[in-house]
């Protein structure tokens, strides 16, 4: 048996010596720089803005609102808010330190509201309940050579790289105010951003994918999270924050999460499909399995909802019948289904892309703009009305607003990897050049080709493992 923990501690006591340069000037800097970034992160809380889009941000409310979308009743906290206000505008940053505390603890002591729309529905709870509930249909293996696997993979990821550019300049503002200041959005609206933090979690899941294969776990994500990701927001920072205090999967996505159910794990269903070409059930597990990292229930069903369409997408052409086809494989007794299927019926109704959109935009309007429920709605409505043409996407997409660049990426992915890379115009691509810049650890320079070729290395060498090549 080793060293027992005490020993390691008294081992140093006992063996280290003093020496006079330890008594000297106790440098705090670094502590004091520490102390007043997280003063301005609980501030931010009160009032901020969206890094690219400058979109104002009021995050404390966004804390109440969804966990009251989870079925609590949240009246106390609401009426906690106005205080905090007053307590942020006249800069009183001590008492609103207190304040912010009592708030949060309000809120996760309160009840549940019985009645509420959230609780009937059935809450999935794992990946074995959710294949159970819904049927895959039978697909001939997707068996294609190399460069054709390259060429759709290598576009999925310049997809979304190039349309959530677009998205990042815009994220969060509402489609009639994009209509009054731009008119349509069908080019970048300004340089296209080498950041965007939505991609590092694929980016970090592949890294997982590539040492694991289909035998990956949530822990192995969570873990690869802790190690490459510096920080994270809403629900992917309160998981960060979990998994670094030794709460796993499933609860790391679960406890104190009023965000669990909105768009973080829906962002990052891409890469999931990638690596499960033509294999959307692999598609789905992969999904679940990432999801339950930061999200749960309805949240995970987002993921798995877009790594299906990608997945699908190796094997199909027509992004209507993609889109049809994930709808039917959610859960029909599950709250996701009933959105995607209102998107999809309000489609059907209206006959165009603008009245679609702003029926669901009215239906889902109690939930924030960075909620998975809206966004979907949006993704259903410019899939279906996208005539399978790259640039009409990504202008539906843009115009429908909300969380633009998170949506953008993954609606390019599905349409970039059914038609390949012929399918982005150079001017979308000429702007971003070859490679990006990240702050994914030991991924800081990514290039595109070699991201490519790393995720078709991972997906064949995964397929030989579970016998598939």
């Amino acid at each position: 048996m080793g060293k027992r923990a005490w020993e390691y501690g008294r081992e140093i006591v006992e063996n280290e010596r003093p020496f006079p340069e330890r008594a000297g000037r106790v440098l705090w800097d670094d502590v004091i720089r520490d102390g007043r970034r997280d003063l301005d992160n609980m501030k931010y809380l009160w009032g901020g803005n969206v890094t690219e889009s400058l979109m104002p941000l009021f995050f404390i409310a966004v804390y109440v609102q969804e966990y009251g979308n989870l079925g609590y009743d949240v009246r106390e906290a609401e009426a906690m808010i106005e205080e905090g206000r007053e307590l942020a505008r006249t800069k009183n940053d001590i008492a609103l330190y207190r304040h912010t505390c009592r708030l949060l603890k309000t809120l996760y002591d309160s009840p549940k509201k019985e009645d509420h729309n959230h609780w009937k529905y059935t809450e999935y709870n794992s990946f074995e309940q959710y294949a159970a509930s819904v049927k895959f249909p039978e697909y001939a293996p997707y068996a294609p050579n190399r460069e054709e696997l390259f060429d759709k993979i290598y576009a999925g990821w310049i997809a979304q790289v190039c349309a959530g550019a677009i998205g990042t300049a815009i994220e969060g503002y509402h489609t009639k105010a994009l209509e009054e200041v731009y008119g349509t959005v069908d080019r970048y609206i300004k340089d296209p951003e080498m950041y965007n933090d939505d991609l590092t979690f694929e980016l970090a899941f592949l890294e997982t994918f590539i040492r694991k294969g289909y035998d990956l776990t949530a822990a192995d994500v969570a873990e690869d999270w802790a190690a490459r990701l510096p920080f994270a927001f809403t629900a992917e920072g309160i998981a960060l924050k979990n998994i670094k205090n030794g709460i796993y999967p499933p609860e790391s996505g679960k406890f104190r999460n009023p965000f669990r159910e909105l768009i973080g794990a829906q962002m990052r269903g891409g890469i999931c499909g990638m690596a499960a070409p033509g294999d959307p059930y692999m598609a789905a597990k992969l999904a679940y399995e990432d999801a339950i990292v930061s999200h749960h229930n309805n949240g995970v069903l987002g993921e798995i909802f877009n790594a299906v369409m990608v997945s699908l997408a190796f094997i199909k052409s027509d992004m209507r019948e993609i889109c049809r086809e994930a709808i039917d494989l959610m859960p029909k007794d599950s709250e996701y289904y009933s959105v995607v299927e209102y998107a999809w019926e309000a489609c059907e109704k209206y006959g165009n892309w603008r009245d679609a959109w702003l029926d669901c935009d009215e239906k889902y309007k109690e939930y924030c703009w960075i909620h998975a429920y809206p966004n979907a709605c949006a993704e259903v409505v410019a899939l279906y009305y996208c005539e399978n043409d790259y640039d009409k996407l990504v202008n539906l997409i843009a115009m429908c607003g909300l969380d633009s660049d998170c949506n953008a990426a993954q609606v390019a992915n599905i349409l970039a990897v059914a038609q390949g890379k012929e399918c982005i115009d150079e001017k979308w691509t000429y702007p971003i050049g070859d490679y990006m810049e990240t702050y994914v650890r030991g991924m800081e320079i990514v290039k595109f080709r070699v991201l490519a070729e790393k995720t078709v290395d991972a997906v064949l060498k995964a397929g030989k493992e579970k016998g598939c090549g």
